[in-house]
């Protein structure tokens, strides 16, 4: 009894293409991205509770430019967090999909986006710093 390579065949008897599964490396890249930008996230949101927890320690003045900067941080971190999630789970989808040519997989405005963000973030510290004793004894 010779054992041949069983073709695979549709309901109506004719040989059916034999699809190859996506490699398994494409989906632990999927992964390793998405681990790294949730390690980012939580980065960012630890450096933003460490300014509230300095925040707490200091003088008037000083205390309420950390939570101001705590508070420009955390949002930061939060939309790492999310937009890392969504990019996982749409880019697993695509994979699944076979889809590896679709545009949203190599997504640039996401990182552009979040860059700006963190930009953004980055020059109100600066400014808090440079200016946040002024502005916060005008606020009280």
């Amino acid at each position: 009894m010779s054992q041949q390579a069983a073709t695979p065949t549709k309901r109506d008897g004719s040989a059916a293409e034999a699809k190859m599964p996506r490699p398994l490396s494409a989906f632990l890249a999927n992964e390793r991205t998405y681990l790294e930008w949730v390690n980012m996230s939580l980065l960012l949101g630890a450096v933003a509770l460490a300014l509230f927890a300095v925040g707490e320690q200091e003088g008037a003045a000083a205390g309420q430019s950390a939570h101001v900067l705590g508070v420009v941080v955390m949002p930061v971190a939060v939309a790492f967090a999310a937009y890392s999630g969504y990019l996982f789970w749409s880019r697993k989808r695509l994979l699944q999909e076979d889809k590896l040519n679709a545009p949203e997989i190599q997504s640039t405005a996401g990182p552009v986006l979040l860059a700006a963000f963190l930009a953004a973030s980055l020059v109100g510290v600066l400014v808090v710093e440079l200016f946040g004793t002024a502005v916060m004894s005008r606020i009280k």
